[in-house]
């Protein structure tokens, strides 16, 4: 099925639940989770990206060996950064991520410094309309 922008509304993939880049227009459509060729950036390559940023940062300090650790950040910081989050709105998630879920103390990890990272990276990959393959 289709929205009103022309983008697979039905979801049917690993990125359940994670909007997606509309092909037509090159714009963040929050309502469109499916990752049909016809429509979307491949997010096999976004979340690649964001996968190895996040493994350079490496806060627990084990992306050497588990090149996953950090998986469980990337639906949430793809939907944040898609639907507009800034630097504050994703330092904060970070901030709570390393706290809560990892149990370290987010002070010695340059949290901010990484949300800038990951605006900025955004801001180069996120909206752009995707290369026909």
């Amino acid at each position: 099925m289709l929205d009103e922008r022309g983008c697979v509304t039905a979801s049917h993939s690993i990125f359940d639940g994670v909007p997606a880049v509309t092909f037509r227009t090159g714009e963040w459509n929050p309502s469109c989770t499916s990752r049909c060729k016809d429509c979307v950036v491949d997010l096999m390559d976004v979340q690649g990206n964001l996968r190895y940023l996040l493994n350079e940062w490496d806060p627990i300090g084990v992306a050497d060996v588990v090149s996953d650790e950090y998986d469980c950040l990337i639906a949430p910081l793809l939907s944040k950064l898609g639907a507009g989050g800034g630097r504050s709105e994703i330092s904060e998630f970070l901030w709570f991520e390393l706290e809560d879920h990892f149990g370290l103390d987010p002070g010695g990890h340059d949290v901010d410094g990484m949300a800038n990272r990951l605006v900025a990276w955004w801001a180069a990959v996120g909206t752009a309309p995707p290369t026909p393959a």
